[in-house]
Order: structure tokens, then sequence, then C-alpha cells
């Protein structure tokens, strides 16, 4: 649905192909009748191969209906449509800059959607730039701040573990930008005896610098 709505094209690889997107559910929305299943296309790709021909040429089929994989209640594809489009609209007319109103706005739609689709991807990116241009205004962020922006990242890398595997710069990002709260923690605790918390902080440094030095011989 993703690549529908924002690149005009249908694709039919395994993710496409598989409803829950191999189990991101980027495109599913939360099912407003049992409030514990996901909303799930039942024909993801949109297509159905016709008979025996000369070209074999996939059509474009109208029935794409959606389906709650808990109590399987059916929802036409033009209500999926118009709730994104809607999310996106809501989307587009917070101010990039307003922490507060975008923070607002997520848990408005994760009431709609869960966590990982497409549409609380973008917010979340959206609200990490506006804490990356706050923590850098600021020479002095709070650990609120700095932890809400290490939330975020965190939030997303699950998904983009399984989307962009291997290395891509949105990855990369979202594993390099916790990096400067991790050092905040590391410097506070310096002086103390050595703990497993900052040994596991220091693996975590290291493994972000590797993956650093990648990301710029990409």
């Amino acid at each position: 649905m993703h690549l529908r709505e924002g690149k005009y094209f249908d694709c039919t690889c395994r993710r496409c192909s598989d409803p829950t997107e191999l189990g991101t559910h980027m495109s599913s929305l939360r099912c407003p009748r049992c409030y514990e299943g996901f909303i799930i296309s039942t024909n993801p790709t949109r297509t159905v191969t016709p008979k025996q021909g000369p070209q074999h040429v996939k059509t474009v089929s109208a029935d794409n209906c959606w389906e709650c994989n808990k109590c399987k209640h059916r929802y036409q594809s033009n209500l999926i449509r118009t709730t994104v489009s809607l999310a996106r609209c809501l989307l587009n007319d917070v101010s990039k800059g307003d922490i507060r109103a975008t923070e607002g706005l997520l848990r408005r739609l994760l009431r709609t959607f869960p966590p990982q689709h497409f549409v609380m991807l973008e917010l979340k990116q959206t609200l990490v730039a506006a804490y990356r241009d706050m923590i850098l205004r600021d020479p002095n962020p709070t650990r609120k701040i700095l932890n809400r922006k290490t939330e975020l990242c965190r939030d997303m890398l699950p998904v983009l573990q399984v989307v962009e595997p291997g290395i891509s710069r949105l990855r990369g990002r979202a594993i390099l930008s916790p990096s400067f709260t991790i050092i905040l923690h590391v410097r506070e605790h310096l002086s103390d005896p050595p703990s497993m918390l900052i040994c596991q902080y220091l693996k975590f440094l290291l493994y972000i610098s590797t993956y650093a030095i990648f990301i710029k011989t990409y």
C-alpha cells in the first residue's frame, strides 16, 4: 500500500505479497470492532493472473477487501485508503518544529494505526528531526528530551531491520541517533567502578562507531 500510494506502482516481491509485510504490519490498521486484531489486505498485490495465454500479463483485480486477522470482520479498501489519506493530511498540516503538537498527533493516531505503520514511522522521523534540532540549539538538553529521541529511534529499528536490512542510510541514522545520550550516560558514571551497564554501553558505542564507518563508505 505504501508503494501504491507514494510511488504509484504495485510490487509482487515476498514482502509486498505478504499481507503482514513480513510481520511488520506497515500497512495494517487496528480493528475498531474487536480492538485486538489488525486489519490486513486479503489481496495485497491487487493482481490476478489470467488463464493460460501468450503473454501471461497480470491484471488489476477490483476485489481488494481488508479483513481483521482476529474477528474476521471485513472492510472495503476505499475506507482504508480514506483513513490513511486523512492521517497523511494531519501529518502534513502539523508544524514540523512543533514537538508538542506532533507528539499529540502521534498519540491520537496510535488509536487507529499500529506503531510500525508507515504513517507512524514518518511521524516518528519528523519527531526525531525536531528533537535533534532542539538538542543542537540547547548545549545542555534535558535527560527527558534525550531519552525520548532515543526511544523513538529504537521504536523504528525493528521495522527498518526487516524492510532495509544490511547497510542503509535510514537505518544508520536510527542507530547513530541514540549515541549522544549513551555518551552522556557513560560520562556521568566514569568515576564509578566498572559495571555491567557501562560495559554494555561501551559495546554499543563500539558497534555504532563500526556501523558509522560502513555508512560513510557505502
